[in-house]
């Protein structure tokens, strides 16, 4: 049985080749095991695609979305759409982390602005 994930990261990809594999590293290396790591692979033009498939083969947490460039916004929101319903946030590539991260989920709120949460709304209130 698979543990449904508690949250969902949606890692926009366009021609970052130099600082994707430290920025899928760093989310891999994360305690909390309950993730989802959406790449989504915005029409790259260089290493990006390729470095994106070889990690997610390589974590079964993490798979790749291909489309023809359209923007940050137009990826984000494919991201979205192959996540498991629930908390999410997006990551950018470029974000990096100190060199001893606190390996914790709150560690990730302090990557800002770089890293935005969204909550669904819940009903009631």
């Amino acid at each position: 049985m698979t543990m449904k994930p508690l949250l969902s990261v949606v890692v926009p990809v366009h021609n970052v080749e130099e600082w994707l594999e430290q920025c899928l590293r760093s989310l891999a290396e994360q305690s909390l095991e309950a993730i989802e790591v959406v790449l989504v692979d915005d029409g790259s033009t260089d290493e990006s695609r390729r470095i994106a498939e070889e990690f997610a083969a390589r974590d079964g947490r993490f798979r790749c979305v291909h489309q023809p460039n359209a923007g940050l916004s137009a990826a984000r929101n494919a991201g979205v759409r192959h996540t498991t319903p629930g908390s999410r946030t997006w990551r950018s590539p470029t974000a990096t982390t100190s060199s001893s991260p606190t390996r914790t989920h709150g560690c990730w709120a302090r990557w800002s602005p770089p890293v935005r949460t969204w909550r669904p709304a819940t009903s009631g209130g």
